[in-house]
This record gives structure tokens, C-alpha cells and sequence, in this order.
């Protein structure tokens, strides 16, 4: 017998009969439309994750250049300060480096309070406190020279003040010199700075004993007689002495050989210029 082809009826409006072997008992295939939802899905997400990459260095980039001004007009405004300050400090420059760092300190903390970017406001306190290490190293060099100038200063007034005391009594001299080579060899100084420190004191101190000598009654004519002065083949000092025996002399008197070859015969001087009026 043959076989009868089934058909199944529809209920649409245009009344037609499908084959059914050609519907799917599990509907419409839509695989390939999800596809296509869920590429252009990853699509928009990605570019949203670009764009966001994008936006996230271009903030980066403007905190970069806001605080690169902002340390551009602080190291002009800086510099400008630092020259005012040393212009008007004191002469040792005391407390020069902690005034100065207290005024940065303030600015600093103005300046980070007024960026509000949490990358600026990183970058900035991190760039300020690399100016602040630069400008306590400047403070501090020029408080530190102005400080050991003044202790030089300071140590000559001290042999000035000794002047006076050896010229009237020249037996204070050998305690006026102990005193100040002592003293300048003491001093956090250069060696250099030190050993001239030391040697001018000496010879300005010798040079007023032997004024002070001088003064004493008789005693220009033993300057004569042991500088060898009173030679009529000249007078000139411990560098020409006229015998062996004068320089020996000379070199053997703590204050005559300390004093320089100017001064030894400025002295000579005065005493010939003495002996001569007896």
C-alpha cells in the first residue's frame, strides 16, 4: 500500500500546511544573532576600557605639567628669596637655615593644599620635599660660611684686644701667644685658615711686645746691640744680620724672631731713631 505524506496543519492567517520534517523540534536557530549581540558588546567594552586608559593618562599628563609649574614659578620664587635673605641676614647669619626652611615649610603646605588631583597632590609633595633638601643644603652652606667668617672675625678682635695688654707689659706675651695658638688650633677651621690665623696673632702680638720693649728706658740701644743694627755696615734685621753672632741673637729671641722682617725693622728703626735723639 502506499505511504500517505503527513502534513500538519497551521493556524495562520494565510491558512498554509508546512512540511514537518522541515521545522526544528527545537525552534529557531539563533546562535549566529547572540553571536553578533555579544562581539558588539566586547567591542563597545573595549573601546570603553581605551577611552578610559586614554582619559586616565591624559589626567596624569596634566597633573605633570601642573606641578612642573607650579615648581618652575616656586624655584624662581626660591631663588629670589634665598639672595633677600642672605642679603639681609645678620653678619654670622644666625638661624638663617631654620628661619628660612619655617617660610618654605608654610609654602609648601599652601601650595599642596590647593591641588586637589590625588596624582598631582602625590607628584607635588614628592618634587617639594626634593626643593626643600635643595634649598636646606643652600641655607646651610651659606650660614655655615657666614658663621666661620665671622668666628675669624671674632678671633682677631680677641688679638686686638690683647694688644693693648703687651704693649704696656711686653712680659704678657708669652701668655697672650700660648693663648692664641691654643685657640686657633682648636677651631673647626680649614688647616690652612688655622695655621694663618695662628701665625698672624704671633707676629701682630710680637710686633707689639717689642713696640712695648722699645718703650722701656735704655732698651733701644740693646735692640741695636743684639739685632746687630748698631753696626755702621747696616741695619737690616734677622734677614741681614751684620755678624753670625746677631742673627744667632735674633734667632734665639722668642719675640724678635716672631715678628716678620717688616716689622723687625720697623723697629730697628724707631730704636736708631731714638738712640739718635740721646
Amino acid at each position: 500500500m502506499p505511504k500517505l505524506q503527513q502534513y500538519v496543519s497551521q493556524e495562520a492567517s494565510r491558512g498554509r500546511v508546512l512540511n514537518s520534517s522541515r521545522v526544528s523540534p527545537q525552534g529557531v536557530d539563533v546562535s549566529g544573532l547572540a553571536r553578533g549581540v555579544t562581539d558588539v558588546a566586547n567591542t563597545y567594552t573595549a573601546l570603553a576600557q581605551a577611552q578610559e586608559r586614554e582619559a586616565e593618562k591624559l589626567k596624569l599628563d596634566e597633573a605633570r605639567i601642573g606641578v612642573e609649574r607650579t615648581m618652575s614659578e616656586g624655584a624662581a620664587l626660591w631663588t629670589e628669596r634665598m639672595a633677600n635673605a642672605q642679603t639681609k641676614a645678620p653678619k654670622d647669619a644666625a638661624g638663617f637655615t631654620d628661619g628660612l626652611l619655617r617660610d618654605f615649610d608654610a609654602w609648601s603646605i599652601e601650595q599642596a593644599g590647593a591641588n586637589q588631583d590625588p596624582n598631582g597632590k602625590k607628584l607635588l609633595e614628592s618634587n617639594l620635599t626634593k626643593m626643600r633638601q635643595h634649598i636646606h643644603a643652600e641655607a646651610f652652606k651659606f650660614e655655615i660660611t657666614q658663621r666661620k667668617t665671622a668666628l675669624v672675625d671674632n678671633y682677631s678682635q680677641g688679638v686686638n684686644d690683647e694688644l693693648s695688654a703687651v704693649l704696656v707689659d711686653p712680659s704678657q706675651w708669652a701668655g697672650a701667644v700660648a693663648r692664641k695658638r691654643g685657640l686657633a688650633q682648636s677651631l673647626d677651621l680649614a688647616p690652612g685658615i688655622r695655621e694663618k690665623l695662628e701665625r698672624d696673632a704671633v707676629e701682630r702680638l710680637s710686633a707689639a711686645a717689642g713696640e712695648g720693649i722699645l718703650k722701656q728706658p735704655g732698651r733701644a740701644q740693646a735692640i741695636l746691640d743684639l739685632t746687630g743694627a748698631s753696626s755702621p755696615k747696616g741695619r737690616k734685621g734677622r734677614e741681614g744680620a751684620t755678624t753670625p753672632d746677631a742673627a744667632e741673637r735674633v734667632a734665639s729671641n722668642p719675640i724678635l724672631s716672631s715678628m716678620t722682617p717688616q716689622a723687625l725693622q720697623g723697629l730697628i728703626d724707631k730704636a736708631s731713631g731714638l738712640v739718635a735723639q740721646q
